[in-house]
């Protein structure tokens, strides 16, 4: 049932040639940079927003800090 199930599969989606491999590994190559980049951001911008909002709540005069936490969440 096994060998049956694995001699049906369509291999057409695996890539044969070198040219169209490259392809794909750059292709691979950016979605990773993008997501390593995309969480990079997202960590560092939730670390602003906490440390703006910390710094909020002991009462600092300084209202840059509520404007960084706001646009840090977007």
């Amino acid at each position: 049932m096994i060998k049956l199930f694995f001699h049906e599969l369509d291999y057409s989606l695996v890539p044969t040639n070198q040219k169209e491999i490259g392809k794909r590994s750059i292709i691979n190559k950016c979605l990773w940079f993008f997501l390593i980049t995309n969480s990079l951001v997202t960590y560092s911008s939730f670390i602003l927003s906490n440390t703006a909002f910390a710094f909020s709540l002991l009462g600092s005069n300084s209202i840059d800090l509520v404007y960084i936490s706001i646009a840090s969440g977007f």
